[in-house]
């Protein structure tokens, strides 16, 4: 009861996007590659506020949503949403990805990669994907080269064009009379119950 599940999300990219790789690897360095990511070291390791967050662009044939996923006590609720809005904000202008982290996340995608396609199951839902999004069929066998091109300047302009924390929808699951008060200030509060 005294914690809150809280999602952040607005729209993010359909698979098909040209600079999908340039967001992957600027999503890497915000919130998704677990322990390496900015949000996990500010609001788990530094805060010590949540054990988990991450972020994620659902690819889809349409544009799926990004999202910012994490939970923690109620007390600490508008902490953590004002620290993970620092972050999204700070990766698209003042603090954007360094070119050490971008070389750490294009190894970590070369590396990924090769371990997402060891059983023969995998190769084919690799292959069917390409296909139901009618993306190249050397996709894959370019993948290493393709993410290893991506440029610094191309990571930058993605968090700049594809991160959008003013219209963010923020989702907080938990108690609504204990929650409410923490809300204010981000915009119109609705309250729903099941």
């Amino acid at each position: 009861l005294l914690q809150a599940r809280i999602i952040l999300a607005h729209e993010g990219i359909a698979r098909t996007e040209e600079t999908r790789l340039a967001v992957d690897l600027m999503n890497n360095a915000l919130g998704g590659s677990g322990f390496s990511s900015r949000l996990m070291k500010k609001i788990r390791s530094d805060e010590g506020l949540t054990y988990g967050i991450g972020s994620r662009f659902s690819l889809r044939s349409q544009p799926g949503p990004f999202s910012i996923s994490t939970f923690t006590r109620v007390a600490k609720v508008r902490r953590v949403i004002d620290l993970i809005l620092e972050e999204v904000e700070a990766i698209g202008s003042d603090r954007p990805v360094s070119e050490e982290e971008l070389g750490k996340f294009i190894s970590y995608n070369v590396g990924r990669f090769g371990l997402s396609l060891e059983t023969s199951d995998a190769v084919l839902a690799s292959l069917v994907d390409l296909d139901v999004h009618d993306l190249p069929e050397d996709s894959l066998e370019r993948y290493r080269d393709r993410i290893r091109a991506v440029s610094l300047e191309d990571v930058t302009e993605a968090a700049k064009i594809r991160l959008h924390p003013d219209r963010a929808a923020i989702l907080v699951l938990g108690l609504a009379e204990l929650l409410v008060p923490e809300l204010e200030g981000l915009g119109p509060v609705e309250v729903r119950k099941p």
